[in-house]
């Protein structure tokens, strides 16, 4: 789909003082590609809004190593993996707001993320609806917000994998965070 690097050093890890900032992905239907719909990685200040991701072989929606930003507005639908990621970024300061997520594995996954708000979306129709997981790194997961959601029917069936147990029927879960 759509993939939004920063930099990296010389020996390919990133660099973290130099992400790539202050851009916007808008209004893109992004579908059936065999990977993530809109892939981030070390980059700051984004918006990602009014998009549409869907049918895609794995994330919709997906950031690593984020710093500021927001997800707005977007739906994500039918991925074979969360509809909305954040992970891997401890001084996220972002925003993940009035997304719908349906028919993913999760809906909305927050992982090893600090400082942000998860708030006003709707999710059904997945394994999971909301999921944060704070997965024993240093720094964990801490000062997340999550308000004025609405979780129905989170009914899904994933099977189990190497990732995890099988899930169905969960609406929010939080797992260490």
């Amino acid at each position: 789909g759509i993939w939004w690097l920063g930099r990296f050093d010389a020996q390919g890890n990133p660099d973290t003082t130099h992400p790539a900032s202050a851009n916007t992905v808008e209004g893109f239907r992004v579908e059936h590609f065999s990977a993530e719909g809109i892939f981030l990685f070390n980059v700051a200040n984004s918006t990602i809004e009014h998009d549409v991701t869907a049918w895609n072989g794995d994330y919709g929606i997906v950031g690593f190593v984020q710093h500021g930003g927001r997800y707005l507005w977007n739906v994500s639908h039918d991925n074979t993996a969360p509809g909305f990621y954040l992970g891997d970024s401890p001084h996220a300061n972002y925003v993940i707001a009035h997304n719908l997520a349906y028919g993913n594995e999760f809906g909305i996954f927050v992982r090893h993320s600090a400082h942000g708000v998860v708030r006003d979306n709707r999710v059904w129709g997945n394994c999971v609806g909301v999921f944060f997981l704070d997965d024993g790194q240093p720094g964990g997961e801490h000062n997340l917000t999550l308000s004025h959601n609405r979780s129905v029917a989170n009914d899904k069936a994933c099977a189990a994998s190497d990732d995890g147990p099988a899930v169905s029927g969960i609406g929010v879960l939080f797992l260490g965070a």
